[in-house]
């Protein structure tokens, strides 16, 4: 009986750090996925602040998994393109959703 108790509580205590373990790992992963994210997300942003003519301070940036969602507003169609290529062109972007809108109330 008692040998049966201790097998018993050793196969619980084994799959209660299974479980916990594994949830750790994944919040590990995730947490290393989101610092990944932020630092691409700085890339890009970067990137479109030193272009030459800098015209992109009303364009938001999000970065995730190697997608980049642009967003905001600008004066001119050229801008909208520029941003978005300027974007794809950082290392480590896989795509790029151009939300960005032009400006109807420019001038």
């Amino acid at each position: 009986m008692f040998s049966m108790a201790l097998c018993l509580g050793f196969f619980t205590a084994a799959a209660i750090v299974a479980f916990t373990g594994c949830a750790g790992n994944q919040n590990a992963s995730r947490s290393g996925q989101y610092i990944d994210d932020k630092a691409f997300q700085r890339q890009v942003r970067v990137a479109l602040e030193n272009n030459p003519g800098y015209e992109f301070s009303g364009v938001s940036v999000d970065f995730h998994s190697g997608a980049v969602q642009l967003s905001g507003l600008v004066n001119t169609s050229d801008q909208k393109f520029r941003a978005g290529k300027i974007a794809k062109n950082v290392q480590g972007v896989t795509t790029v959703k151009n939300n960005i809108t032009l400006n109807s109330n420019k001038g």
